[in-house]
């Protein structure tokens, strides 16, 4: 607390609400119901669909929290170099379009939470979504 900078607190959140609205342009929250994998993950950006949801949260983003290097597991869902698509361990096993559809209704409730300010729900939400017994 006594390294905290008050002068620069402003600063610092125009650069956050700059790049919230970064991210929004293109990935605005109506169009999440629909969004296609292609344009949410790593490793898809050659699809034609212009830069992805995870490759802008990871290295465009510093003011909002970088979650820049480490692993590409981090979003769940991505396409390794080799060209193989990887997903996560809890979704392991599952169709690649059946396991974006459960990560993206654990980022729609999420969103939907968040916008009406109810932040406590989004710890509620199921964490990284149990492939079903079929």
């Amino acid at each position: 607390m006594a390294r905290f900078d008050r002068s620069t607190a402003a600063k610092d959140e125009a650069g956050a609400e700059q790049e919230r609205k970064q991210v929004l342009a293109p990935f605005p929250l109506e169009e999440w119901p629909t969004l296609p994998l292609e344009r949410y993950a790593l490793g898809l950006e050659q699809s034609g669909l212009g830069m992805t949801y995870c490759r802008l949260m990871e290295f465009d983003t510093q003011s909002l929290g970088s979650i820049k290097g480490g692993s590409a597991a981090k979003p769940i869902m991505y396409r390794h170099n080799s060209g193989e698509g990887r997903l996560a361990a809890p979704l392991r096993g599952m169709e690649p379009q059946a396991a974006w559809e459960r990560l993206r209704a654990e980022f729609l409730g999420a969103l939907t939470a968040v916008s009406v300010g109810d932040f406590a729900a989004v710890d509620e939400l199921e964490k990284y979504p149990r492939p079903s017994s079929r």
